[in-house]
């Protein structure tokens, strides 16, 4: 079987993904995002009990950066790691590690690292950066695999009873 190889030079897949970045933060202008429900509650009760808060995301950092102040996080959110930061992408957990990094850089940090994640995969490649995995499977579409995942909840308000149980 022939495979056709297509050959980019780094130049042309920057500007690709520069021009990616560019679209996705001129829609994010002319989008009503709402975060799911509970999630600010939870992320300030995060906060107020001295959990240290990152977020690593496939998006661009103009994205994240305006994702921050849309909902008001810039207290709460201490570190946050764009894939367009890192070397290696998904599936290479690099993009979480470098958030936990900055974090740590920051504070001084047990070994016990928490992550809550809405999208199956994510789940696997925050497993690989050795975090206890939170899988919020609102939809109920997959089911869990204990290998990857921790805990398994349904809404966000349902991580209450996880947080209290690993203090």
């Amino acid at each position: 079987m022939l495979l056709n190889k297509i050959n980019f030079h780094k130049e042309e897949l920057e500007l690709f993904v520069s021009k990616k970045d560019e679209i996705v933060i001129s829609m994010l202008n002319g989008w009503k995002i709402e975060l799911m429900p509970y999630a600010f509650e939870i992320l300030e009760l995060l906060h107020q009990n001295g959990y240290k808060i990152g977020i690593s995301s496939g998006a661009c950092r103009e994205f994240i950066d305006q994702f921050i102040v849309y909902f008001n996080l810039k207290e709460i959110v201490i570190a946050s790691t764009s894939s367009n930061e890192v070397e290696k992408k998904k599936p290479n957990p690099d993009v979480f590690l470098t958030s936990f990094k900055k974090i740590e850089d920051l504070f001084w940090i047990p070994d016990n690292k928490l992550v809550i994640w809405d999208w199956w995969s994510d789940i696997e490649w925050w497993h690989k950066s050795w975090a206890k995995t939170i899988w919020l499977n609102y939809s109920k579409k997959d089911k869990i695999n204990e290998f990857y995942c921790d805990f398994e909840i349904e809404s966000l308000k349902d991580l209450k009873d996880i947080l209290w149980f690993n203090n």
